[in-house]
């Protein structure tokens, strides 16, 4: 991009380039080169041949009169209406364009860079939507009813005391995804509004590769439960609840040999809403194992590769990288209940100081989502 000149400094360079002109024509043997002007008005060369040919000259009036000093054409009262129609069509609103949203908003119209900059101003920038999986009707339906039921039975230190089991897969595809860009503040990713969901059905692409880990009851209760949840029961550690997804290996049905066990060393323990991992804090720990995997695609070929990298990625995951994703726990249960069972957006990506970080995707930046991350700094309250 060309660089930017105050009108006082467009003037002396055109100024010293007309006095450069004139010399010249006066002399036909001077030549003073562009070089030197560039040098003495400290700016590129090529700026010198451009103002030879800029027509627009800020000294003299435009068309419409002065412009410089007048009253802006949007104020507080704008930004006010603008973002009250976020809270009020949160799911519509922030996908609109920004001359589409003021003429929504106040039936007004101005040049849509007029509004980006106001609304700049006021910390809203368009930024990659947030996308999550779609969430059928019925199953939205039953998130919510769960999400209630045990918002009522716990409150956030019943929460703090929960612990997680789940099983993962690693591995890599690659999935043809469009962008989409909402208007939204700096740390409200996240957010319910923010928050997309991908469409219904969605064809992926034949290049993938997957690796899963799948347990039976049996392996379950021999390798799990028995070497760990039962040796922290018989050392009188019982002050907290397993949490668990309804696979078949962690024995939801009424009569299976996990149930028994439970039952019989009084473990106390509650299922997940059905295919609902986004309400488990637990999901969150795979995404750094799996973000390692995928960007380590070209470097593995075996299946003992693929474990080892998964392994290490996970040994490398800091407990302060937890704790926010505990915390928020209670906080995911109170997003579903908001959006109406959508998709909850939790994910974050841990860092070695243990802070919580999104990418800066927004539309400004310049940097990719691997480039440069700021902060979130949003606070889960009870």
């Amino acid at each position: 991009m060309a660089p930017s000149f105050d009108t006082p400094k467009k003037a002396r360079i055109k100024g010293g380039l007309e006095v450069a002109e004139m010399i010249e024509h006066n002399n036909p043997g001077i030549t003073i080169p562009r070089l030197q002007l560039a040098q003495l008005f400290d700016c590129h060369v090529d700026t010198i041949s451009r103002l030879k040919y800029d027509t627009n000259d800020r000294t003299k009036p435009s068309e419409d009169g002065e412009t410089r000093g007048r009253k802006r054409k949007l104020d507080s009262t704008h930004v006010d209406a603008i973002v009250k129609m976020y809270d009020e069509h949160p799911h519509e609103a922030p996908d609109m364009p920004w001359t589409t949203q003021l003429q929504h908003a106040c039936d007004e119209e101005v040049h849509a860079t007029t509004t980006h900059r106001t609304m700049g101003e006021a910390g809203y920038k368009k930024c990659v939507a947030c996308v999550r999986p779609y969430v059928p009707p019925d199953r939205a339906e039953e998130r919510v009813c769960h999400c209630r039921i045990m918002l009522e039975e716990l409150d956030q230190a019943d929460f703090l005391k929960n612990r997680y089991s789940e099983e993962s897969h690693f591995g890599w595809k690659q999935k043809p995804m469009g962008r989409r860009y909402v208007s939204r503040k700096r740390g409200t990713r996240y957010e319910p509004r923010n928050v997309r969901e991908a469409p219904a059905e969605e064809e992926p692409s034949d290049r993938h590769a997957h690796v899963w880990g799948c347990i039976g009851q049996r392996v379950y209760l021999d390798t799990i439960l028995k070497p760990y949840v039962g040796v922290w029961l018989e050392e009188g550690d019982r002050d907290w609840r397993l949490e668990e997804d309804n696979d078949s290996g962690h024995g939801p049905s009424a009569h299976n040999i996990v149930r028994t066990w439970k039952k019989d060393v009084g473990l106390q323990y509650f299922f997940n809403a059905p295919k609902s991992p986004d309400l488990s804090p637990i999901e969150n720990a795979w995404v750094s194992p799996n973000d390692t995997v995928h960007k380590s695609a070209r470097l593995v070929s075996t299946t003992e590769g693929l474990f080892a990298i998964a392994k290490q990625a996970w040994d490398d995951l800091p407990q302060s990288s937890m704790d926010p994703w505990i915390r928020s726990a209670r906080q995911r249960y109170k997003d579903c209940v908001a959006s109406g069972g959508r998709w909850v957006a939790r994910e974050r990506l841990p860092r070695k100081d243990g802070k919580e970080i999104e990418p800066d995707d927004s539309e400004d930046s310049d940097l990719d989502a691997e480039g440069e991350y700021w902060p979130d700094e949003d606070q889960f309250e009870d």
